[in-house]
C-alpha cells in the first residue's frame, strides 16, 4: 500500500501543464516495479533452492569423506603398528643371532687361549718337575749315604 506522500508525489507537476488529455488513474509504480522484478526474484529463489540443495550434498560428501579417510587413517596406524612389531621381531632375532656369532666366536678364542697357555703351562712345568725330583732323589740319597 503505497504511503500518502507517495500519493501525493503522483498528482505533483513535472513542468508547465500543457493541453487537456484524457483523464486517467495515476499508475501504481510499486505495482509495476514488483510486476517487473517477479520473473527476476522467481529465478532467484530457484537459484536459492538448487544452491541450498547443492551445499546439503557437498556437506553430505564431505562427512562421507572424513569418515572414510578417518577409516583409512587407522588401517594405516594398525598396519604400521604391524609392521613395527614385525620389524622390531626381526631386529632382535638378528641381533640375538649376531650375539649367539660372538659369543660363540669369543668362546672358541678362549678355548686357544687357554689351550695354549695349558701348553706353555704343560712344557714349562716338566723341566720344573723334573729339576723337583732330581732334588727330592739328591736329598733322599745324602740322608741315606748319612745313615
Amino acid at each position: 500500500m503505497p504511503t500518502p506522500s507517495e500519493l501525493l508525489r503522483r498528482f505533483r507537476f513535472m513542468a508547465v501543464p500543457g493541453p487537456a488529455a484524457v483523464a486517467a488513474v495515476p499508475a501504481d509504480r510499486r505495482e509495476a516495479l514488483r510486476m517487473e522484478l517477479e520473473p527476476v526474484f522467481a529465478a532467484l529463489r530457484a537459484s536459492n533452492e538448487g544452491t541450498a540443495a547443492t551445499v546439503a550434498r557437498a556437506e553430505a560428501e564431505g562427512q562421507a569423506r572424513r569418515t572414510r579417510a578417518v577409516e583409512d587413517a587407522s588401517e594405516i596406524v594398525a598396519s604400521a603398528r604391524a609392521t613395527t612389531r614385525e620389524a622390531r621381531a626381526e631386529a632382535a632375532a638378528e641381533l640375538l643371532a649376531g650375539t649367539a656369532n660372538e659369543r660363540r666366536d669369543l668362546l672358541e678364542t678362549a678355548r686357544r687361549r687357554a689351550g695354549a697357555i695349558g701348553d706353555r703351562a704343560e712344557r714349562g712345568l716338566q723341566p720344573a718337575v723334573d729339576e723337583l725330583v732330581r732334588r727330592v732323589l739328591a736329598i733322599g740319597s745324602t740322608a741315606r749315604s748319612n745313615s
